[in-house]
């Protein structure tokens, strides 16, 4: 039966998009999968590179507020069948 695996990915690109899908500001993952970019108020939408089909994820910045936002990402199921011999 498969079942899901929950990793940290690095050197994964993550950017924060305006509302008109411009990149304000982005970021690569850390070892530890963890990420920081600077941006001013305003709403925007992170995201991460198509391949590992994430969820944007919609955020508010309110001034002089820091915000913690994770990514959930498909990538991939880990099957495991028992031995056929």
């Amino acid at each position: 039966f498969p079942y899901p695996t929950l990793f940290r990915s690095a050197d994964v690109r993550v950017h924060a998009d305006s509302a008109g899908a411009r990149v304000i500001s982005s970021s690569v993952t850390g070892a530890d999968g963890r990420y920081s970019l600077r941006v001013g108020p305003g709403r925007y939408v992170l995201r991460a590179p198509a391949s590992l089909r994430c969820r944007p994820v919609p955020v508010t910045v309110s001034p002089g507020a820091a915000i913690r936002a994770d990514l959930t990402c498909a990538v991939g199921l880990v099957s495991v069948s028992p031995d056929s011999a």
